[in-house]
């Protein structure tokens, strides 16, 4: 039998390679009363991101909603959105959202206190960019 044979795995390992594990941390303390709210950093021009679970929960109190975002430089799309969950309830997220250069998380809480203490964060994998 002749000709190549090339599994599809195979070809998709050509073009992109995984290259580390994406953990980002997005927690932090509310200053002054009204939302609280963080994003990562621009996806690296170099790599692909591939982010598989992203989370928010306020641990001092009930709040106002929560949200969970993906912007991919231009626009910006709802991912989950909890309406005024419990204190210590997160909001989470689960899937496998490939993000390009440009491209950004946003977690937000709205209708927090000051001092109110958010746990936050991203999780997934990078792949790197080859040519």
């Amino acid at each position: 039998m002749s000709g190549c044979h090339v599994k599809p795995e195979q070809i998709f390992n050509l073009i992109f390679g995984y290259n580390d594990r994406w953990a980002h941390d997005l927690s932090g303390v509310v200053s002054g009363d009204g939302a609280y709210s963080a994003s990562v950093g621009l996806v690296d021009d170099t790599e692909i991101y591939v982010a598989q679970f992203v989370y928010i929960r306020n641990r001092s109190g009930q709040r106002g909603d929560s949200f969970i975002r993906f912007h991919d430089g231009t626009d910006m799309y709802y991912a989950a959105l909890a309406v005024t969950p419990t204190r210590y309830t997160p909001l989470i997220w689960n899937g496998s959202v490939p993000m390009k250069y440009g491209d950004q998380v946003y977690v937000k809480q709205d209708s927090c206190l000051n001092n109110d203490v958010m746990e936050a964060g991203v999780w997934g994998y990078k792949m790197k960019l080859t040519q």
